[in-house]
């Protein structure tokens, strides 16, 4: 499976990881495990990194079933922030069409290209990005 998460275990901070081909199907799955996961907290900041993508077969009709999927299921989290750091033209692009479509039920939703900004934005601590930088090979805040 392409995408990965893990949870902080103290501050509940969720990391998704994508890598490689990414299709309709993986998006799908991801938002299936999520949902049935009963580990991941109500309350949620989570950061979405797409450095790992090589390839992107996701089409406007499974973008708009991901946002179907969490508009029936997101208003289960009180408090949803999530960034995502899409470093390429179609990561990025994936990224802000999916965020402009999802808006209405996750307002807190931000697309950044480089981790650094949206990490910044999501008000990660130290120990989170520590976290982060334990599963990915994280640039230093600039």
């Amino acid at each position: 499976m392409p995408f990965t998460y893990a949870i902080h275990p103290r501050t509940q901070l969720v990391l998704t990881v994508a890598s490689g081909m990414v299709t309709d199907a993986e998006l799908k799955a991801l938002a299936r495990a999520q949902l049935d996961d009963p580990a991941l907290p109500t309350r949620r900041r989570e950061f979405c990194s797409l450095e790992g993508v090589t390839e992107a077969a996701v089409t406007r009709a499974g973008l708009q079933a991901l946002v179907e999927h969490d508009l029936h299921h997101v208003p289960r989290h009180e408090s949803y922030r999530l960034t995502i750091a899409a470093p390429t033209d179609v990561s990025f692009g994936l990224a802000r069409m999916y965020q402009m479509m999802v808006e209405p039920v996750l307002p807190e939703c931000s697309v950044f290209r480089e981790q650094a900004e949206a990490l910044r934005w999501l008000d990660a601590s130290a120990e989170e990005i520590e976290f982060i930088r334990g599963h990915l090979d994280l640039k230093p805040p600039q």
